[in-house]
């Protein structure tokens, strides 16, 4: 009987492993993924967005792209909403102190300058709602948690009529806030529909 591992007289040696191909992930290329996504999402939404489009604002390979989001754009959204760009801004707001009403106003203004200045939160805004993960719209939630809190502080302070339906008006703020930013790309500015929002609102909220 032949020995284990004998061969015509050679010893037989185990191949060798094939080295497994391994692409890096390049931040640069990542981070330019994000944005011409967030681009995108923000102009067609979601479900509109095509991974031709995102490429085409960008140098990356096709290939890039699945190297570093591996389920495509449902991928990249979700490493936007990741980087919990509007919870941030509204724990930064809560450092604040003053009135209730005059802080609700501070912040409607601060959602509409980081709307204008940051293209992936604003690309949020408009696929919030599309993404299946409850953590899609963690973001506009921290902002209704929040108008609701000021609605309560204004309420408490005197500088707001008593709020019955405190919920329902954050509800409705919410709802105008978003019509606001997501309203077809003209003049006037979102941050100038944000203030005339405010303008039409406010007077129905002041302590009479």
């Amino acid at each position: 009987m032949m020995p284990v591992g004998i061969y015509h007289g050679r010893v037989q040696t185990p191949a060798p492993a094939r080295p497994t191909r391994t692409r890096a992930r390049d931040p640069r290329v990542r981070e330019a993924l994000l944005d011409a996504a967030a681009g995108e999402f923000w102009r067609h939404g979601l479900a509109g967005t095509r991974i031709q489009d995102i490429l085409e604002h960008t140098t990356a390979s096709r290939t890039s792209l699945y190297v570093n989001f591996a389920e495509g754009k449902e991928d990249i959204a979700q490493a936007l909403v990741a980087e919990r760009r509007w919870q941030a801004l509204v724990e930064q707001h809560a450092l604040g102190t003053g009135r209730g009403l005059d802080l609700l106003e501070s912040f409607l203004t601060a959602i509409a300058e980081r709307v204008e200045s940051d293209l992936r939160a604003r690309a949020l805004v408009r696929v919030a709602h599309e993404l299946p993960d409850p953590e899609g719209d963690s973001g506009l939630r921290a902002w209704r948690s929040r108008i609701a809190e000021l609605l309560e502080q204004a309420s408490l302070d005197g500088s707001a009529a008593g709020l019955v339906a405190r919920d329902d008006v954050a509800d409705g703020l919410m709802v105008l806030l978003q019509g606001a930013i997501l309203a077809a790309e003209s003049s006037p500015s979102v941050l100038e529909r944000v203030r005339l929002l405010w303008l039409m609102v406010r007077p129905g909220l002041v302590s009479r």
